[in-house]
């Protein structure tokens, strides 16, 4: 039971629970919910979740003996060989669910550049501007495969608030990234100009999901989450709190009230 536990914290739940709701919750609204194709592009996109969370997990273990010692892999608890095994499964079952739905539809062709990004983050372990911006891809095309052909504004808007969102991460764990010899977006530009880039980006997020077609209740959740992400960065604390915390439990309130004004 205990080692089932490690596999679980292995895969992220809340972000694991998070890639599955918002994928759900963008084809309901849009009505796309209810086919084959829907059925295969949410399992392409939390199998998808499932590795790339896995191989973010593999690729951190150096920095995590560091600043998270207590995770499954630096502190031994599963055999990091044992989690590379499963991790190619994972690839398999998505790059076989991904060609299904390109043989579908050739418009998720798309779906290879979210693959793309998501492997130069988790896999190349580029935690630099470039990484960052290949994050912020991968859940940009993972939101617009499931709302398509709607709400490419909104995709975008998530997209970059996840980028703002892993910034903010990126400057609380700035000494530990250091000491690992990890490149972030802190480390590169200082701490200062991140959190004015983190700015910027939230307010072009906030501009893109204000004109977006989303309901106005999931509007004013999804200000909630800029703000949440927003604070601890100017203010330099609550970082726990805020953008661990709550941001992601708001994340997860703005899907599900996609699926009950659907």
């Amino acid at each position: 039971m205990r080692e089932l536990n490690d596999w679980i914290k292995l895969f992220r739940p809340p972000l694991l629970i998070l890639g599955f709701l918002a994928s759900f919750s963008l084809m309901y609204y849009t009505g796309k919910w209810g086919s084959l194709e829907s059925i295969l592009i949410l399992l392409s996109i939390g199998f998808g979740n499932m590795y790339f969370n896995l191989m973010n997990e593999i690729m951190d273990v150096r920095q995590d003996r560091i600043n998270k010692p207590w995770k499954p892999l630096p502190s031994r608890k599963i055999d990091i060989m044992v989690a590379r095994e499963i991790s190619d499964y994972l690839l398999l079952l998505t790059l076989t669910l991904v060609l299904i739905l390109i043989i579908l539809d050739r418009f998720y062709l798309i779906a290879i550049i979210g693959f793309i990004g998501g492997y130069v983050y988790n896999v190349f372990s580029r935690r630099d501007i470039i990484g960052n911006v290949a994050l912020c891809t991968t859940y940009t095309v993972a939101a617009y495969m499931s709302s398509y052909p709607y709400l490419l504004d909104f995709a975008v808007a998530f997209g970059l608030t996840t980028m703002a969102f892993n910034i903010g991460v990126q400057i609380q764990d700035m000494e530990a990234d250091k000491i690992a010899g990890v490149k972030t977006i802190p480390l590169q530009i200082g701490s200062g100009n991140s959190r004015i880039l983190a700015f910027i980006i939230l307010s072009i997020t906030f501009l893109l999901s204000f004109e977006s077609n989303i309901p106005y209740i999931t509007k004013v959740v999804f200000f909630g989450i800029l703000l949440s992400i927003l604070i601890p960065i100017f203010f330099d604390r609550y970082y726990e709190i805020c953008i661990r915390c709550l941001a992601r439990l708001l994340m997860i309130m703005m899907f599900i009230s996609l699926i009950f004004v659907g």
